[in-house]
């Protein structure tokens, strides 16, 4: 009766494994066929990649603010105090996109930096 409990814990733990392993095999193979990187990737890489997607996301939101700031300058007809404010928007949008792109190229050399020394 003793050798039936001893066996049992390491018995199921092997089971455990197997399925476990079976079921990683078919999120495998699905993600495979669905066309997804089945590869993992490292903190340093992830964090680069979420980095880039975010200052791209302000660099467009500063692009589409100096678009309505020349559409505003362009629809002031003479009016001193809209072209003022449009005036005042197509620098601040300048600037902006400076600091973006700034941001974007410290950001970038921080992550290749962390990435060649600790990552893959």
């Amino acid at each position: 009766m003793s050798l039936l409990f001893s066996l049992f814990p390491s018995s199921v733990r092997l089971a455990t494994n197997s399925a476990a392993e079976s079921i990683l095999n078919g999120v495998d193979q699905a993600a495979n066929k669905a066309g997804f990187s089945t590869t993992s990737k490292d903190i340093y890489t992830v964090t680069g990649e979420l980095i880039s997607v975010l200052l791209g996301a302000l660099g467009i939101a500063f692009v589409l603010l100096l678009v309505y700031a020349g559409i505003l300058y362009l629809v002031a007809q003479g009016d001193e105090n809209t072209t003022k404010k449009a005036m005042k928007i197509i620098k601040t949008a300048v600037m902006g996109m400076v600091l973006i792109a700034g941001a974007y190229a410290v950001a970038n050399f921080v992550i290749s930096a962390l990435v060649s020394v600790y990552g893959s």
